[in-house]
C-alpha cells in the first residue's frame, strides 16, 4: 500500500475519511503481522491532548502548518488549537492528562522560548 497524498485545508470530507480509513487499515495490518502497533488515539489520551488534535494527526491534519504551538513537546496541535495560545493549550492539556503521566511539558516553553 502506498502513502495518501496529505491532506489541505481544502481536502473534502470523502479525502478526511478515506485518511482515516487508510490509518485505521495500516494498524490493522500491523496488528496481523504481529508488529507493535502505535496506538495514537490511547497515547493522545493518555497525555491529555485534545481529541481534535488526535484525530487530526492521525489523518496528517498537521502537515503543512507553518508555525505550531509547543513545538518540541510532542504535542502537535490542529489547526483550531493552533490559534489558540499557549497557555490556553497548556492548561486544557494538563486538565486531561492521565496523573500516571509525567508532568507537560518537560521543561516551561512559556519561560524556555530563545
Amino acid at each position: 500500500m502506498g502513502r495518501l497524498p496529505p491532506l489541505t485545508r481544502k481536502s473534502t470530507p470523502a479525502e478526511v475519511v478515506e485518511r482515516m480509513l487508510f490509518v485505521d487499515a495500516r494498524e490493522e495490518r500491523q496488528r496481523a503481522a504481529g508488529m507493535p502497533v502505535v496506538l495514537t488515539a490511547e497515547w493522545g489520551q493518555f497525555y491529555g491532548f485534545p481529541q481534535c488534535c488526535i484525530d487530526a494527526f492521525k489523518t496528517y491534519g498537521h502537515v503543512g502548518q507553518a508555525k505550531r504551538k509547543l513545538t518540541g513537546t510532542g504535542y502537535i496541535p490542529c489547526l483550531a488549537c493552533n490559534e489558540k495560545s499557549e497557555a490556553e493549550l497548556l492548561a486544557a492539556i494538563e486538565a486531561r492528562r492521565n496523573p500516571a503521566a509525567p508532568p507537560f511539558p518537560a521543561g516551561d516553553p512559556l519561560k524556555d522560548k530563545p
